[in-house]
């Protein structure tokens, strides 16, 4: 397993840097100090990057080194500030559920818990199960009046679809006879052309 990029939050001010360098190479020590990292690690990281040896220096070609880097970016750096926004926006959503949890507290009330199904946080609306049915102006949710927990994890499971999936929403809210007058259009139009 490779070490982890300790480096990563600060890529935007690495490849500042290197953009704007008058140098053509960078040797072992300006690769630790530039990606404050070790010895070690920088040589992985200059052999990664396209290191060569010139004489009795390992150098590595600023041009190698920096669509190296961008290629990190590309990829390792934008999966990082990703879990970086998921994990910011658990900490809002707990924060606001200690803070439900105090007002119905206060108020001598429990909150209802319900268990969430693995893989509802990605709910979208051709997901959502039979017992929801979403139609152009109308959302039914059937459950057993025996088990109102199941009408909770329902109708969370519908509020997880409408946030991850607006698009599939609306699709369905549009009015068929327009749609398909337009899909006409568009079709005449095209052949026109």
């Amino acid at each position: 397993m490779a070490p982890p990029r300790t480096w990563l939050p600060r890529i935007g001010d690495i490849l500042a840097f290197l953009e704007s360098s008058p140098a053509e190479r960078f040797d072992r020590d300006a690769v630790e100090r530039l990606f404050e990292i070790q010895r070690r690690q920088a040589q992985v990281l200059m052999t990664r990057a396209g290191a060569n040896e010139l004489g009795v220096a390992y150098l590595v070609d600023r041009t190698k080194l920096l669509a190296w880097v961008r290629e990190i970016e590309a990829t390792e750096a934008r999966g990082v500030e990703r879990r970086r926004d998921i994990l910011g926006q658990i900490s809002i959503d707990m924060a606001e559920r200690r803070a439900m949890r105090a007002t119905l507290g206060a108020a001598g009330k429990a909150p209802v818990e319900f268990p969430v199904c693995r893989g509802m946080e990605s709910a979208t609306m051709d997901s959502l199960p039979p017992e929801i049915e979403v139609e152009r102006g109308r959302i039914v949710v059937h459950f057993d009046p025996q088990a109102p927990v199941e009408a909770c994890q329902l109708l969370y499971a519908l509020g997880l679809a409408l946030a991850n999936d607006y698009d599939g929403f609306l699709a369905l809210m549009e009015d068929p006879e327009e749609s398909s007058r337009l899909a006409e259009l568009h079709a005449r139009l095209h052949a026109s052309l």
